[in-house]
């Protein structure tokens, strides 16, 4: 898993790139807890290469939205694959979470 950060103003892009799973979920999490930490409360991650999501994985974006919550933040997810979305669907996850279509949607989501 490669994460790149990206900032747009006061909002800061992550674009995942591989697989969010066992392997890789501590390591993410520790990567955006650092981006968290640093101040940045308005999170975008882009799932437009994103190609597998694990329980372990779901498991990480649920630290990630509580940690977020305690400090007033949030995340909107973009770029999602069909398979992806339907992974947080039937997890339940799709409750936890804001989705947009494309980045300026995102953007426009995270800025209400």
């Amino acid at each position: 898993m490669d994460l790149k950060e990206e900032k747009k103003n006061e909002v800061t892009v992550i674009h995942f790139n591989g697989r969010l799973d066992a392997t890789s979920s501590n390591p993410v999490f520790e990567s955006i807890s650092r981006i968290i930490d640093a101040g940045n409360r308005s999170l975008l991650f882009d799932y437009a290469d994103l190609t597998y999501i694990s329980s372990a994985g779901l498991r990480t974006l649920l630290l990630v939205i509580k940690k977020l919550n305690a400090l007033g933040g949030k995340v909107v997810i973009f770029g999602h694959k069909d398979y992806i979305k339907e992974i947080f669907d039937i997890s339940g996850f799709s409750s936890l979470f804001k989705f947009a279509e494309n980045e300026e949607q995102a953007l426009a989501e995270i800025q209400k």
